[in-house]
């Protein structure tokens, strides 16, 4: 079991990412995101008086490694907890982490894991499926005839909680009288999408809905567009960025974000920024805001533990934090308690303001879903 420290008397998190391989850019930015926040703090003297070690290590994307990695990083180097994008190596070291008592912070989550809550496992962003909900109803206003009548395709990547995403924009857009004209899974290696996009433009939907990540979302939209689809092209938060957005300059694709990138107020976005550019980088990289913010509220829960601060006391600390200010990294309070692990309250969508020339946020915040 985890001691929740080292002999130098740090505390020890780690994280198993795909550094090289299909998911190399989005883990990478989360990586230096993780990084990035924890360097300032080491900087202003630590947490408790104790610096954080963090050790990330690359799985490539590949099950197998990943399982590898967090043997290493919980039985050598001690680690309290452990960050994820990918839900399908999160669920294969599921029941080893469980045993040995280290806490799961992950970007990727699928609703199982979190309802009932268990208590060592945590959401780090928005939990997949329950973006439906907000993207079908924002999406709902970009009709100009409503949901009723109208006519949607969905297309996800191939994870797990992506799928599950996948199942509740099909459910959701049925329930709300629509009709999906199709609805596809696609591999996270796969980065032209042309022939999806032909596929799409020929259904003449009204809407589409996107569980793509980012390396996928261009080749995507562009192909859409050039095959004569102008509708309005709704985006789930593990695939929206700032520079995407900035790269396509397309006013009707509509992204769905969980995590302040610079664009909204607040004393911890400030810091955010300062961070960023101190690591070489900025706050809009993508994905760079996912782990600079999981890496402060981990800072949370370490303020409430104390030293050493072994995984069950960490998930104690994460659990007692209750609804929080997140100085503007949130567009609302983020929430762990005993009975909500989910975290993220609110979320809002951003389009690109030719006028403004910059992304601009499209109507006000709409809640999440309570598990």
């Amino acid at each position: 079991m985890n001691k929740g420290g080292n002999s130098s008397g740090d505390y020890v998190v780690g994280a198993t990412l795909g550094l090289t391989g299909p998911l190399a850019e989005v883990s990478n930015g989360y990586r230096q995101g993780i990084a990035a926040y924890f360097d300032s703090v080491n900087k202003a003297g630590g947490i408790n008086g104790h610096k954080v070690k963090f050790i990330p290590l690359d799985d490539s994307d590949d099950v197998t490694t990943g399982v590898a990695n967090a043997r290493q990083l919980v039985n050598s180097d001690h680690v309290s907890l452990m960050y994820y994008i990918l839900s399908n190596i999160q669920a294969a070291n599921a029941s080893f982490l469980a045993q040995n008592q280290v806490v799961t912070l992950s970007q990727a989550v699928d609703s199982g894991i979190l309802n009932p809550p268990q208590h060592l496992v945590f959401a780090g962003g928005v939990v997949e499926p329950d973006e439906a909900v907000p993207m079908l109803s924002f999406g709902e206003s970009k009709l100009p005839h409503g949901a009723k009548g109208s006519k949607a395709a969905v297309i996800v990547g191939e994870s797990a909680a992506l799928q599950q995403l996948a199942t509740q924009l099909g459910k959701g857009a049925k329930a709300r009288g629509m009709t999906v004209t199709s609805s596809q899974v696609v591999p996270f290696s796969s980065t032209d999408l042309s022939s999806e996009a032909d596929t799409f433009a020929s259904q003449k939907p009204d809407i589409i809905y996107s569980g793509l990540i980012t390396t996928q979302e261009a080749s995507f939209v562009r192909a859409l567009r050039q095959r004569g689809f102008t509708g309005p092209i709704v985006q789930y938060d593990g695939g929206s960025s700032y520079p995407l957005m900035k790269q396509l300059q397309d006013p009707r694709l509509y992204m769905l974000f969980s995590l302040s990138f610079g664009h909204n107020a607040g004393p911890q976005v400030g810091a955010m920024t300062a961070a960023a550019t101190a690591a070489g980088t900025t706050a809009s990289a993508y994905f760079f805001p996912q782990g600079y913010v999981q890496a402060y509220i981990t800072a949370q829960g370490l303020k409430k533990c104390g030293y050493p601060c072994p995984g069950s006391s960490l998930a104690n600390g994460l659990e007692s934090l209750g609804s929080i200010d997140t100085g503007g990294l949130t567009f609302g309070p983020w929430n762990y308690s005993k009975t909500d692990h989910s975290g993220i309250q609110d979320v809002a969508f951003f389009s690109w303001s030719g006028a403004k020339g910059d992304a601009v946020q499209d109507g006000g915040n709409f809640k999440i879903p309570s598990n």
